[in-house]
C-alpha cells in the first residue's frame, strides 16, 4: 500500500521515461527472423511483456543475450524448423500472442501458448483463428480457472502466394503488423485487406511499415471504394538482414507525465523529460495535438534532448477528440480531460475496452471515484464508445483507495492524477507497474509528489 498526495503545492522537475515498447517489440521480432547473423537492440524496453516476447522468439530458432539495456539476437535457420513442439508463455500480452501466433501458423510443428485467463474476454483468439485458417493452420483453445491456452498447428512455411488475407481491424491493428513482420515466410508478395472500413491503431501499422522499410522491405497502403483499406509487403524470402536498432522513448509513458502537468496551474508547473528521443509514431503527434486543445503544451528541444510539458491555459469552449488512433493514450486523455476545466468529449475509443481490461469503463469509474465529473458516452446500441467530462469546482477530493486491476494503463494515469487531489489517494496493489514503468513512483517523487509507502489515505 502507498498513498500519493501533493494538492498542487508545487510540481516541477526533471524525469526520465523508459524506452518505446512498440519499437522494441518490432526490433526483437525482425532481429529474431533474420536470415543469419547477429542483430542488436540498444535502449530496449525491458518490461515483462518484451522479455516474454523474446523468450517466445527463442522457441522459433533465435538465441539471445541481454546485457543491461542491450540485447543481442543470433539466428540459427536450421533450429527454426527443428522444434516439433513449442511452449510459449504470453501472460496478458495480446501482441505477443498475435505475432507469434502468425509465426506459428507459417512454421512447422505445433505451438502451445499459455495466457492469463483474462485473455478469454478479448477477441484475440477469434480474430487469430480466422487468420490462421487463411494461412492453412489449425487453431484450438481452452480455458481453465487459472489460464487460457491456445494451440496452433502450423502448415509449414511458404503459404499460398496468391491469397489476399482478410483481417478484422475493428478492435486492433496487431494482426496486420503480425502478418507484415512474418512476410518473408508467407509469400513473395503479401496482400492484406481490412474486413471492414474501420481501422483502429493505424499509426502502429505505419510504425511497422517504417521498421520494415529500413530493412529493405517494400510495403504499400491503398484505399479503394470497393474494398476499403489494403496493405501489401514484398520481402526477400527467408528472413531479414541482421541489423542494429536504437530504440526511441516510450510515448505512452510520456502521457502519464502529461497528466501530472494537467493537474498544475498555468505557468507554475513544468515537467521536463530528459534524454528524450521522439518515437516517430503518428500517435505521439496526435496525442500532443489533442492535449494542446486542452491547454497542455509539449515542446521538444533537439539540442538538449528534452521534452518540456506544461499547462499554458484552459479550453474556452467544448472540445471533441477522436481517440481511435491513440489507443494506448486514451486512459491518460481521460485524466487530462478531467483536469481541463471545460467540457471535453473523447469519441471513437470503444475498442480500448477490448484490451487487457475494459479500459474506458474502468478509467471512468476510477476517476469518478476520485471526485472528477466524468461519465461514459454510449451509442444507440448502449455500447460504450467514449467518455465526457465537465469542469470541477476546485480540485478532485481524493481520499479513496484504488486497486491494481491488473492493468498498468489504469494504474499509472490514476497515480498521476492523484497528485492534484485535495486528499491523499491510496493504491493497494502495484503489481502491474512491472509491465510498463516500475520507476514511476520515484519519478513522481522527483516532481514533488508526496508518497507515503506505509500509510493509507485519511
Amino acid at each position: 500500500m502507498l498513498s500519493i498526495h501533493n494538492g498542487v503545492r508545487g510540481l516541477a522537475g526533471m524525469v526520465t521515461a523508459p524506452a518505446s515498447k512498440p519499437h522494441t517489440q518490432r526490433a526483437l521480432v525482425t532481429g529474431a527472423l533474420a536470415r543469419s547473423g547477429t542483430s542488436t537492440v540498444t535502449n530496449a524496453a525491458w518490461s515483462r511483456e518484451t522479455r516474454l516476447l523474446l523468450a517466445g522468439l527463442n522457441q522459433f530458432g533465435a538465441t539471445s543475450t541481454i546485457d543491461g539495456d542491450r540485447a543481442s539476437i543470433t539466428v540459427d535457420p536450421d533450429a527454426a524448423s527443428a522444434s516439433p513442439v513449442r511452449e510459449v508463455d504470453v501472460a496478458g500480452s495480446a501482441f505477443t500472442l498475435r505475432v507469434l501466433g502468425v509465426l506459428a501458423a507459417v512454421s512447422g510443428g505445433t505451438t502451445h501458448f499459455r495466457a492469463t485467463r483474462g485473455m478469454m474476454n478479448r477477441p484475440v483468439a477469434k480474430h487469430l483463428g480466422v487468420l490462421t485458417h487463411q494461412l492453412g493452420a489449425v487453431l484450438s483453445t481452452y480455458g481453465t480457472d487459472s489460464e487460457y491456452a491456445v494451440s496452433i498447428k502450423g502448415r509449414g512455411r511458404r503459404c499460398d502466394q496468391q491469397a489476399t488475407h482478410v483481417i478484422d481491424t475493428v478492435d486492433s491493428s496487431q494482426l496486420v503488423t503480425a502478418l507484415m513482420l512474418s512476410a518473408p515466410f508467407i509469400s513473395e508478395e503479401l496482400r492484406m485487406r481490412a474486413a471492414t472500413r474501420r481501422v483502429v491503431g493505424a499509426p502502429y501499422i505505419a510504425l511497422t511499415r517504417e521498421v520494415l522499410g529500413a530493412l529493405g522491405v517494400s510495403t504499400g497502403l491503398a484505399h479503394s471504394a470497393q474494398h476499403g483499406w489494403e496493405w501489401s509487403a514484398v520481402a526477400e524470402p527467408g528472413g531479414y538482414p541482421a541489423s542494429a536498432y536504437q530504440i526511441a522513448t516510450d510515448f505512452t509513458s510520456i502521457t502519464y507525465f502529461a497528466v501530472v502537468a494537467a493537474a498544475g496551474e498555468v505557468g507554475k508547473h513544468e515537467v521536463v523529460v530528459k534524454n528524450f528521443t521522439p518515437s516517430g509514431l503518428e500517435s505521439e503527434d496526435l496525442f500532443f495535438r489533442a492535449i494542446a486543445k486542452l491547454g497542455i503544451g509539449a515542446v521538444y528541444d533537439r539540442d538538449e534532448l528534452t521534452l518540456r510539458i506544461r499547462r499554458f491555459g484552459y479550453p474556452s469552449e467544448p472540445v471533441v477528440i477522436d481517440g481511435s488512433d491513440v489507443p494506448t493514450a486514451v486512459t491518460s486523455l481521460a485524466a487530462i480531460a478531467a483536469y481541463s476545466r471545460g467540457a471535453v468529449t473523447v469519441v471513437n475509443c470503444g475498442h480500448v475496452n477490448n484490451h487487457k481490461t475494459r479500459r474506458v469503463e474502468l478509467i471512468v469509474e476510477t476517476l469518478a471515484r476520485m471526485g472528477f465529473d466524468i461519465r461514459e458516452v454510449r451509442d444507440h446500441r448502449d455500447v460504450v464508445t467514449g467518455f465526457h467530462t465537465e469542469p470541477l469546482d476546485g480540485a478532485p477530493r481524493g481520499g479513496i483507495v484504488i486497486g491494481d486491476d491488473g492493468d498498468h494503463r489504469i494504474l499509472l494515469p490514476a497515480m498521476a492524477a492523484a497528485v492534484g487531489a485535495s486528499n491523499p489517494v491510496g493504491f493497494s496493489d502495484l503489481h502491474s507497474l512491472i509491465d510498463s514503468f516500475p520507476e514511476f513512483v520515484e519519478q513522481l517523487e522527483a516532481l514533488g509528489a508526496v508518497v507515503d509507502r506505509t500509510g493509507t489515505p485519511s
